[in-house]
């Protein structure tokens, strides 16, 4: 999975530090900090640290995001480990990740921009298809790894159960799927079916035949980071305020690195979030980019299409989401 076609293992144990990582050529002599101190700056910050899914510690200086809590996953350090090195596909680089009192705490690089949400209502018409044809082209990338032929499922990366949010409100499998058919079945299994009939009518309308490719799970505008402009143009000066809250010298350190641009359109950082991720059917990033998305907005109706193919296989995707779901 790596620049070299070849496929990158990543490691399997809880807690994990990755020494050749860029953070430690950057950093010789510091350490990834502590639980006890991810969660003691997550208080300073105001935030609630017992949460399952708290807002992620940022340490500016360091150039390092941490992600933490209960309902986070190993997983997505697994997968960005395994995602590095892609010619096109830009993801957040992995320093290691730990798990301590049920808790998991993934370290992982601090992107330096904004996401494509906050700066999306700004941006001209031209600026927005020119983002999603960048976009366009990391998800080409993505599509680009092959699932080994020998060990296909469906689930996350390393034959791990799926970690697809839709599942957890209802019921969290506790294995990969051999098979789309296999999948299928479970994923339809809660569904309410009248008195003699087995299986839900619309069970028959998912598709056995789809490809099983690697899927993100969450291509939302809120997980796609783009180049910021001047922090004080007219309308980032709010959201750097309100966003960013770091102290005078990291709002310096930010600034003469240059990590901010004049750039219209806007370049395309990375993609975050990938929890989610894994061995899906072919049609699941498309249902679940229509899930997320406001319905009628330009980005579901007009943009995001411009980079995942719609598919005939929503309105039976619905059905079982909604149940799954709620």
């Amino acid at each position: 999975m790596g620049a070299d076609g070849k496929r990158k293992i990543a490691p399997s144990g809880d807690h994990v530090i990755l020494h050749d990582s860029s953070f430690f050529r950057r950093h010789p002599t510091a350490q990834l900090p502590t639980p006890a101190q991810v969660l003691a700056r997550c208080k300073a910050l105001g935030d609630h640290p017992i949460a399952p899914r708290p807002r992620p510690v940022r340490f500016p200086a360091l150039g390092l995001l941490v992600k933490f809590g209960t309902a986070a996953s190993i997983v997505e350090g697994q997968c960005l480990y395994a995602l590095q090195g892609r010619t096109v596909l830009r993801v957040p680089e992995v320093y290691g990740w730990t798990v301590e009192n049920g808790r998991a705490f993934v370290y992982v690089e601090l992107i330096r921009g904004v996401t494509l949400q906050d700066r999306w209502e700004w941006l001209s018409e031209k600026s927005k298809t020119v983002v999603c044809m960048q976009i366009k082209d990391m998800v080409d990338d993505l599509r680009q790894i092959e699932e080994d032929p020998m060990n296909s499922y469906v689930g996350a990366i390393g034959n791990q159960p799926p970690e697809e949010i839709l599942f957890h409100s209802y019921m969290t499998p506790a294995r990969s799927f051999h098979s789309v058919a296999e999948f299928h079945d479970w994923f339809a299994l809660p569904a309410p079916m009248p008195p003699g009939i087995q299986v839900h009518p619309g069970r028959f309308d998912l598709p056995d035949d789809a490809s099983i490719v690697f899927t993100h799970g969450d291509l939302h505008p809120s997980n796609i980071m783009i180049s910021a402009r001047w922090p004080w143009d007219r309308w980032e000066w709010s959201w750097a305020w309100n966003i960013w809250p770091w102290d005078w010298p990291d709002w310096i350190s930010w600034l003469w690195k240059g990590e901010w641009s004049w750039e219209d359109p806007p370049r395309v950082l990375a993609i975050i979030d990938w929890q989610q991720s894994g061995w899906m059917p072919s049609y699941w990033e498309y249902c679940k980019a229509r899930w997320t998305t406001k319905r009628g907005s330009d980005w579901q109706t007009t943009y995001f299409p411009m980079f995942i193919e719609p598919t005939d296989v929503l309105e039976a995707w619905l059905v079982f989401a909604y149940i799954v779901a709620f």
